[in-house]
């Protein structure tokens, strides 16, 4: 399928614009090539009113020249009666490639300005936050794609969530963010997520960004809620800010934590080189918002394989070299800086840098 619109909205492979007319489910779809400019997606461009239920992508690329862009769909949801719906057995498969062993691209990609993801761009009720789920009982899994933004919310699930619960693993994928002016929110799963509370996972997965703030392994911005048993595994972060005001917030799973707490979350084997970041952390960025908010990251950690070299000494816990928490200033091996908020049982054997001089702040 080859559907292009180079000024069109709402623009699809199978359906522009689909509203109410019932579930979409059991689909399999590959081969296809989509470009529009807003509102665009492998399947649809926006679906509202409607759960979808076994959906796999594979061998497909989407285009947006503007925002709301997605594999599956742009923008799933909104809708005036705030109606429930559910996301669930989703699939979007690529075949990953890799140059001198570095995760570099994909068969499968999509790529827009802002609100990109590789399922949606946006997943969003505006009337009812808490009633659009991604069905918890049910994975939805992003294996092998190439994500890329400039503009606000870039996810490798989802560029913007705001809905009440999930389960999304995303896998073996690249999510590559770059602007030549301040920009927010990307995240190896979610880019920006507002009132979700249930698990993500990510895995190999690679994120690159130039002049972003909040910046994750998993979740870039965590809005509003409570999220518990997220897991980061050998994901390497590759942040970096050219203006003169630098951009902030790194962390292994969630570059910053406002108005949310967070528990059982872990960050394994994972590689966070943000060395022109300020607030750079191995399991979050920036906990809290100001010194009267009290939220809480507890019952996590930050673990990498030990160095063999320091066998039966002092630091034989230490991580080996490679797995290093590098910042500009604000580096911590748990969170990069703490704003009114609490660390409680939690853990971290991950290196430390903080490359701002006398000016550094940095604690393991």
């Amino acid at each position: 399928v080859k559907t292009s619109a180079k000024k069109g909205n709402y623009v699809g492979g199978l359906i522009g614009y689909y509203y109410g007319v019932g579930d979409i489910k059991n689909i399999s779809a590959n081969k296809m090539e989509i470009t529009g400019v807003k509102y665009v997606g492998g399947i649809a461009g926006g679906i509202y009113l409607s759960n979808v239920d076994n959906v796999t992508i594979s061998k497909t690329n989407v285009v947006g020249t503007d925002s709301y862009v997605g594999i599956m769909t742009g923008r799933i949801g909104e809708n005036a009666n705030a109606q429930a719906f559910k996301v669930s057995n989703v699939l979007i498969q690529g075949k990953p490639t890799f140059t001198k062993g570095v995760l570099t691209g994909s068969d499968t990609s999509v790529s827009g300005n802002g609100e990109v993801g590789g399922i949606a761009g946006r997943s969003y009720e505006s009337d009812c936050y808490q009633r659009g789920t991604l069905d918890s009982n049910a994975n939805n899994v992003v294996d092998g794609i190439y994500v890329k933004g400039m503009a606000n919310n870039i996810g490798g699930a989802y560029g913007y969530h705001y809905t009440n619960s999930y389960r999304i693993t995303v896998t073996n994928t690249l999510v590559e963010a770059t602007s030549s002016t301040s920009r927010s929110n990307v995240g190896g799963v979610i880019g920006n997520d507002v009132y979700g509370g249930g698990n993500l996972t990510g895995k190999n997965n690679r994120i690159i960004t130039k002049n972003f703030s909040n910046v994750g392994g998993l979740i870039g911005l965590k809005e509003r809620s409570t999220v518990r048993y997220n897991y980061c595994e050998n994901t390497t972060i590759e942040a970096s800010s050219k203006l003169s005001t630098r951009n902030s917030n790194v962390g292994g799973a969630i570059g910053h934590s406002s108005y949310s707490s967070s528990y059982y979350c872990g960050v394994v084997n994972s590689k966070i080189l943000a060395p022109t970041m300020d607030n750079v952390g191995g399991i979050i960025g920036k906990l809290g918002v100001s010194i009267t908010t009290g939220y809480t990251l507890s019952q996590s950690y930050g673990i990498a394989d030990t160095d063999s070299t320091k066998v039966n000494t002092e630091e034989a816990a230490v991580a080996k070299p490679e797995y290093t928490i590098v910042g500009y200033t604000n580096v911590g091996g748990i969170v990069g800086k703490l704003e009114g908020s609490n660390i409680t049982y939690s853990y971290s054997n991950m290196n430390v840098a903080a490359m701002g001089g006398a000016q550094s702040v940095a604690g393991g």
